[in-house]
């Protein structure tokens, strides 16, 4: 069971003056328990692409399938499609409404059917997923911190148990704790056997985290690989807004001069390839 995307293109206003482009032939597929990154620069698509992966843009042309279950317009199968696929949007935390954590977190589920003890034990769990007991139930959301409230976001998400969760920038706005915090709920999902799709135009982060990359530019996809492959693949091809990380451009340097024959962009690994080259 996977979330397939195939040949998917998109136009913004289309045969109006304003008339844009957004998406060319875009092919992915996400297993459960991947982690698949998107990177590019703004403007490159990926919040686009996102909003096909649940149904909230349905695709022009192309086909986005998941579980077998293809999105398509004015089909009952969408509120199927929107059960499995959770959407976090960037900044999240700004479309929260409700007046306790516990509220916020019970709406998905809630208006999937769950009531009662059931739909506790759903809100709970949830809350549990991202690091927060049970005291935070019945305080108001928005007296929780940036990172409190980007996991409430996720939390309200996961509570619906969906297959596959979308994040659309999550660590935008974050410190470094709060950073790492949301993305060890990522790879905490992703091992319990969640589909995950980051969108991120951190290209070092995506190297860490990834099964695979998916790199848009301008619309169109450059490559979608393993974490390594894209890596060669940009230390040959320029990609507008996207950077090799200083460790990796130091082992690709190395590996050259024939010094170490792999290359790593954590600083930990590398430094243990230099050690077994000595």
């Amino acid at each position: 069971m996977s979330l397939i995307v195939k040949n998917l293109s998109y136009t913004y206003n289309r045969g109006m003056p304003t008339e844009t482009a957004a998406l060319f032939d875009i092919s992915l597929e996400v297993d459960r328990g991947d982690i698949l990154s998107v990177v590019g620069h703004t403007g490159s698509g990926k919040s686009t692409l996102a909003q096909h992966l649940n149904g909230l843009i349905i695709p022009q042309s192309g086909d986005v399938c998941v579980d077998g279950v293809a999105v398509k317009a004015k089909s009952r199968d969408l509120r199927k499609v929107r059960r499995e696929v959770g959407l976090v949007f960037q900044y999240p935390e700004q479309q929260i409404f409700a007046e306790t954590v516990e509220e916020e977190i019970a709406f998905g589920p809630f208006n999937w059917g769950f009531r009662g003890e059931d739909l506790h034990s759903k809100v709970v769990n949830a809350l549990q997923m991202i690091g927060l007991d049970e005291s935070y139930l019945q305080r108001s959301p928005f007296t929780l911190s940036g990172g409190q409230k980007r996991r409430l976001a996720i939390a309200s998400v996961l509570s619906s148990d969906p297959s596959y969760i979308v994040l659309d920038e999550p660590t935008a706005g974050l410190d470094a704790k709060g950073a790492r915090d949301l993305i060890s709920i990522l790879q905490s999902r992703a091992g319990c056997g969640t589909g995950v799709v980051h969108i991120t135009h951190d290209f070092e982060l995506a190297l860490r985290i990834s099964t695979r990359i998916l790199i848009l530019e301008n619309g169109r996809q450059v490559s979608c690989g393993t974490p390594r492959d894209t890596a060669e693949l940009l230390r040959k091809r320029h990609v507008e807004g996207l950077m090799l990380p200083d460790v990796l451009k130091f082992s690709f340097e190395l590996k050259e001069r024939g010094f170490i024959n792999s290359i790593a962009w954590d600083p930990a690994e590398l430094a243990k390839i230099i050690a077994g080259a000595c």
